[in-house]
């Protein structure tokens, strides 16, 4: 089990990944797309995996990620699940969209 899975726009990957290193090397084990995802296996069930089995969710909230339907849906998974969500925002935008009424 990871410690957090991390919710990203794929256009924050670079910044995702920054952010999933400095945790990892604070010993914070994370599950991070496409990294976790096993090789020939389904996108969707392995998201569906790795938020399950992750103890909390940390969403990077951008633009991009506001627009993101499958962040949309992995933070709803996270909520579903009753798993901590940790926002983290890296930019200024402020939060809008379907993503507002999850954290709300």
């Amino acid at each position: 089990m990871a410690d957090v899975f991390i919710s990203h726009a794929n256009e924050d990957a670079d910044v995702a990944k920054d952010i999933c290193a400095a945790l990892e090397a604070s010993g914070v084990t994370c599950w991070i797309a496409p990294r976790d995802i096993v090789a020939g296996a389904d996108y969707r069930s392995e998201i569906l995996r790795g938020v399950a089995e992750s103890a909390a969710l940390l969403l990077l909230y951008s633009p991009a990620a506001s627009r993101s339907e499958h962040v949309a849906r992995e933070v709803s998974l996270a909520d579903e699940g009753n798993k901590p969500i940790f926002p983290l925002r890296i930019d200024s935008h402020e939060l809008d969209g379907p993503l507002r009424y999850v954290l709300q």
